[in-house]
């Protein structure tokens, strides 16, 4: 059997169903076994950046492997940022590189290349992987295989990366003669003190008047999404969730609270600072959560921290009254069969203060629908997510998308929400669109896929517009269209004084007429110039067929509020603690809010 044919099959028997891939010298054999397996499909992209994202929301919506094919050298080079994305969102996906012959690799000489393209691509893309290899043996193909996969899904989930040089791909194999993996017993699953931390667990919640869930990823990467609605249901307490497991739990749910951080909303940041006790389950706690300075996170609860990476635990930041090591759907399983024991203590008005605060601290102001030439950001998400369905996925980008979107958009239940929330990557959107349409059933999804865009971000991968004509992909993609890098520009406004580089039109950055560059690919478009009868101008983009590309006029001078920032103390910037969002509210509604002590610095 061709070696390159052993791959694909392997590939196929973990559940893949699509490759994403460009093709290159280097990776022929590979690409040939690739469309000869009936039961795989080749998607070609535009950039190897964009087939890694695909392959990494690919494995996001499907909650399994995602799978990208690329060449030698810049075909590698080329994926890095989709790859450290799948490694900080903690996604498994299988990355697989074509390489020179094995006697044109460097090998142990000192010289920096010696095949054409030849780059050693494991020692690069290690940092940011579970597993890289190049493999050298064609004999060992199914151990480093097997060793791959149990890498990438055991533990914390993460990408890997095989490095197959091209006469390996086509060296002839006997697969009933390879080498198997046998993956070491893990010793934490379940965890020893896993039963005794839980008991803990239960017994400081018992006593908390003020609790509070926050909810993370972790939660979706175990599969434990039914256990984490029935702990809802059953404790009856307040949740948040962080962006990345912003679609955990419906915003319409009166125990669902929002989304806490510094660009979160202010109403979460109430609650979470308020709290007594917060149960973070499947979450890293990091600063875009705590802030820069975690001793003032919910600085008068009791954290109880559950997380799969020991060294989470570890890092020495937020600090854990119980900390517990382990995956979050043995945590749940656990912490729901010793819940007999648990006797509610909650202040019958806690939840009445969270209600209060949900609907007082809205980031939709009144004000903005009073604006009549341009779209408020804010106020457009707001509708969007009003018009749409249930079935419906959201993918959203950085800058100003995401900080509205985070602190704007009603995800309704069942719905799919996501994004590049640890790379933070501008463009994501578009790719990982892709692969979410490949990996929730193409023509056959219930729903539509709607992308939330700035202009600065669609830049970025703006090419993958041949990728949706090429394979008749209906987005709807939206443009936050404020001709900056508007998050930019209020960063510059704040700690320079408004001295722009790079941000605007005048200082280096500019958008070109994206209506026309859609119209060159044949896609269809639109405009939203104003917000009059917005609701109605979304809905006729949402229900057009295929795909449609609307350019949405913003103010370049927008406000992106509320958000943390920070104060200048003794020469050094000091962030203010997460009830403190800018605009402040003023002092005595600021002291109204409070449960807890505030802080005078």
């Amino acid at each position: 059997m061709k070696l390159s044919d052993y791959v694909m099959q392997f590939l196929v028997d973990q559940g893949i169903g699509h490759v994403f891939c460009i093709s290159g010298h280097g990776n022929l054999h590979l690409l040939d076994s690739l469309g000869n397996n009936p039961k795989l499909e080749h998607v070609c992209t535009q950039h190897e950046q964009a087939a890694a994202t695909a392959a990494e929301a690919y494995a996001k919506v499907t909650n399994n492997l995602g799978a990208a094919l690329v060449t030698t050298g810049p075909g590698g080079t080329n994926t890095i940022t989709g790859v450290a994305g799948a490694w900080l969102d903690s996604v498994p996906v299988f990355y697989i590189s074509g390489q020179v012959n094995r006697n044109e690799r460097i090998r142990e000489t000192k010289v920096r290349q010696f095949g054409v393209q030849e780059l050693n691509i494991v020692d690069v893309v290690s940092p940011v992987t579970k597993y890289a290899v190049t493999v050298i043996e064609p004999e060992k193909i199914k151990y480093h295989l097997e060793k791959a996969l149990h890498l990438a899904k055991s533990g914390r989930p993460g990408p890997v990366w095989l490095d197959i040089p091209l006469d390996v791909s086509h060296a002839d194999i006997d697969p009933d003669e390879l080498e198997s993996f046998s993956a070491p017993e893990d010793a934490k699953s379940p965890d020893n003190n896993l039963s005794s931390l839980v008991k803990e667990a239960v017994e400081l919640l018992s006593k908390a008047k003020r609790p509070v869930i926050l909810a993370g990823v972790g939660i979706k990467r175990a599969g434990a999404i039914n256990e984490f609605t029935s702990l809802v249901k059953r404790l009856g307490i307040p949740v948040l969730c962080t962006y990345s497991g912003a679609d955990l739990i419906a915003d319409d749910n009166p125990l669902s609270f929002g989304r806490p951080g510094v660009n979160g909303m202010r109403s979460a940041n109430f609650v979470v600072q308020n709290s007594d006790l917060v149960l973070s389950i499947g979450t890293r706690l990091n600063t875009t959560i705590t802030s820069s300075r975690p001793e003032t996170f919910a600085r008068a609860a009791k954290k109880i921290v559950v997380d799969i990476d020991e060294n989470e635990l570890n890092k020495n930041w937020v600090k854990a009254d119980v900390a517990v090591n382990t995956d979050a759907k043995l945590f749940l399983v656990e912490f729901l069969s010793q819940l007999e024991s648990y006797s509610s203590q909650v202040d019958d008005k806690w939840l009445e203060k969270c209600q209060a605060w949900k609907q007082k601290y809205s980031s939709v102001l009144p004000e903005y629908n009073d604006l009549k030439d341009k779209v408020n950001s804010f106020f457009f998400l707001d509708k969007l997510s009003e018009e749409m369905d249930s079935s419906d996925a959201y993918i959203h980008d950085m800058g100003s998308s995401f900080s509205c979107s985070m602190q704007t958009f009603k995800v309704k239940e069942g719905q799919f929400v996501s994004s590049n929330y640890g790379m933070a990557g501008m463009g994501y959107f578009l790719p990982a669109a892709i692969g979410t349409w490949f990996g929730s059933g193409g023509q056959q999804r219930p729903g539509r896929i709607v992308c939330v865009c700035g202009d600065g971000g669609l830049q970025m991968t703006i090419n993958e517009f041949q990728t949706l004509v090429q394979y008749k992909i209906p987005l709807k993609i939206f443009i936050l269209n404020n001709h900056c890098y508007l998050t930019i520009k209020h960063s510059q406004d704040t700690y320079f004084d408004g001295h722009y580089v790079d941000s605007t039109p005048d200082s280096g950055y500019a958008a070109p007429d994206f209506i026309k560059i859609a119209q060159a690919y044949g896609l269809k478009t639109a405009s939203i110039k104003n917000q009059d009868n917005l609701g109605q101008k979304i809905k006729e983009v949402l229900d057009t067929s295929g795909t449609v590309i609307c350019d949405v006029d913003m103010p370049g001078d927008q406000a992106l509020i509320p958000k943390l920032t920070a104060r200048k103390v003794n020469g050094k910037y000091l962030q203010t603690p997460l009830e403190e969002m800018f605009p402040l509210l003023p002092r005595e509604e600021f002291l109204e809010n409070m449960i807890i002590e505030p802080l005078n610095d």
